[in-house]
């Protein structure tokens, strides 16, 4: 693990704050190794503090939370479900013309959603959090924490160093693991995902990854299980039966074709962050596009693992995208534009603007609608237009 500072925003509005105030920089902001100046005894006490509250306090009622900014979008059966800053939850049973808010135990940023069946889902974000709910996002409870998840690394680094004591890789593993105790749970979750209602996915900042096979009621630690040597950041997760694909910063792509037992390294025809991975239309096409810093995008087909770029005539950051209509893929960039890749012969077709800005997660929804989360909050639109429908944005 490189020692580097993460700031306590989340990654998509970072590149966000890059774009705008640094065009041109050309790496992402997490990517540059800072130097770690050394914490007073007071600011640790007041960090622990500020971690202790975050993960204790609930998240406060608001009138109108999807006007807050929003990060991630699920639906469970036919109702909506959206999560961003301050551990924000709200729902949707009537697509999104009104919404109420759900309870959850933490106040920290919540970053993406994953919803295996009509009541049950997860979500997860920063310092390390796991939530999960049983009715289908009214009311949440936290599974683990970026305390827990340390201490599930050192662990695993401990047993690696007893096997091999002699191995540099597992003298390394250990010594990344004592800092992720040291540094507590400060590291966000960017990504999960479920096969099965047992069986999920989850992975963030310096490498974190984690596996569970039990609905989340314990965690295994399978970051050793990824090539990464330099701890870096894991952005983009999709899954599909046995297959999974893994992508993060400075072009890394792993893939694993057992469940996540063992993972390859796949190679990157660029050196750039990729900040997502979707399919093109639903999932079981496996016909699947890799997005990034500076409008990048490749196809990734499932005869081969050679990236293809894909020309879309962007140059600000893709950070979200969602499968489209009749099997297509939207992206979404850090300018708030909204391109379509069509599935049959992967031609590009402007959209528009979006009416919350920078999106930062979307999901079809109702129909031909889509709802899409961004700094601005939540809207309903028209996935071929991107054109807002009627929403109150408030309770019931």
């Amino acid at each position: 693990m490189i020692a580097r500072n993460l700031s306590l925003v989340s990654f998509p509005l970072i590149v966000i704050l890059m774009t705008w105030s640094a065009v041109g920089a050309g790496v992402h902001a997490a990517e540059a190794p800072q130097t770690v100046e050394p914490k007073s005894e007071s600011a640790l006490q007041m960090k622990t503090a500020l971690d202790t509250r975050r993960l204790n306090q609930a998240a406060a009622a608001v009138s109108s939370p999807t006007h807050a900014a929003m990060q991630a979008v699920s639906t469970a059966a036919s109702r909506i479900v959206v999560a961003g800053e301050r551990g924000l939850i709200a729902y949707s049973d009537d697509c999104g013309v009104t919404w109420q808010q759900a309870s959850v135990p933490v106040s920290v940023t919540l970053t993406a959603l994953s919803f295996v069946d009509a009541n049950h889902g997860w979500a997860v974000g920063h310092d390390g959090v796991i939530l999960a709910t049983q009715d289908a996002g009214s009311t949440w409870q936290k599974q683990l924490d970026g305390r827990v998840i340390a201490e599930l690394a050192l662990g695993a680094a401990k047993k690696a160093v007893a096997i091999a004591p002699s191995s540099d890789d597992a003298q390394r593993q250990l010594s990344d693991a004592e800092r992720l105790v040291s540094d507590g749970p400060d590291k966000p979750l960017f990504a999960v995902r479920f096969w099965t209602p047992e069986r999920g996915l989850v992975i963030g900042a310096y490498g974190l990854a984690l596996i569970t096979e039990d609905a989340g009621r314990t965690w295994q630690w399978i970051g050793d299980r990824i090539p990464n040597p330099m701890g870096l950041h894991l952005y983009g997760l999709w899954v599909h039966e046995s297959q999974v694909y893994v992508v993060g910063e400075q072009g890394l792509v792993v893939r694993s074709e057992d469940g996540a037992s063992h993972f390859q390294s796949v190679d990157s025809p660029y050196e750039g962050s990729y900040f997502g991975i979707t399919s093109l239309g639903a999932t079981e096409s496996r016909h699947l596009i890799v997005y990034g810093l500076r409008g990048h995008a490749f196809e990734l087909s499932p005869q081969s693992s050679n990236l293809k770029p894909l020309p879309l005539g962007l140059e600000a950051s893709l950070l979200s995208a969602s499968p489209g209509p009749n099997g297509s893929a939207l992206l979404f960039d850090a300018d708030g534009q909204v391109v379509e890749v069509s599935g049959t012969d992967g031609s590009v077709r402007p959209i528009g603007s979006s009416p919350v800005g920078p999106v930062l997660g979307g999901a079809a929804s109702c129909g031909n609608s889509m709802v899409i989360a961004g700094l601005r909050g939540v809207a309903v639109v028209d996935a071929t237009t991107m054109v807002a429908g009627s929403s109150t944005g408030t309770t019931k």
